[in-house]
């Protein structure tokens, strides 16, 4: 017989003995990196560890407090709370148009999506850090404009077509 699997919805708290959790170290997740289904953090966090996420293989959502001044959530999709980067893409997101003012897709913004198909950028792209597309092995058809100036990958994506 298969050994039980559980699935870990984790909640980040705001506050940790007297202190706000603004921020994760990237071993956070580790013990539950093969569980970890979902995970929602408080109103301070300033940053999603993406070392941390990209070790949970079947997470499939991650919510923000509607109270958070650092980072909201729109159909899915992290970004900082100016409009100018994606921090994470939820890994059940199937297609993405990006929000027109995004100018960088963060480090493992898409980390394990194996449901990503369709990516479009706006003209206001510039930068796609390393590994942003890590492990999306789903996708047929990605959309990136003339002003990306730098794609951070250090293996280049098959998907995408020079």
């Amino acid at each position: 017989s298969s050994p039980t699997r559980y699935k870990v919805f984790l909640e980040i708290p705001e506050a940790y003995m007297g202190k706000k959790v603004t921020a994760l170290d990237p071993d956070s997740f580790i013990q539950y990196n093969e569980s970890v289904t979902s995970i929602t953090f408080g109103k301070y966090v300033e940053d999603i560890s993406v070392e941390a996420l990209k070790r949970c293989k079947n997470l499939t959502t991650v919510n923000i407090s509607e109270e958070n001044e650092h980072l909201t959530k729109i159909d899915g999709v992290i970004y900082t709370k100016d409009m100018k980067k994606i921090v994470h893409v939820d890994s059940i997101v199937s297609s993405c148009r990006i929000q027109s003012g995004v100018e960088v897709i963060g480090k493992y913004a898409f980390v394990n999506n194996h449901n990503i198909m369709y990516f479009a950028a706006p003209s206001t792209l510039k930068v796609i850090e390393p590994y942003a597309f890590y492990e999306c092995k789903q996708v047929t058809t990605i959309e990136i404009p003339t002003s990306v100036k730098s794609i951070g990958e250090t293996k280049k994506p098959e998907f995408i077509n020079e």
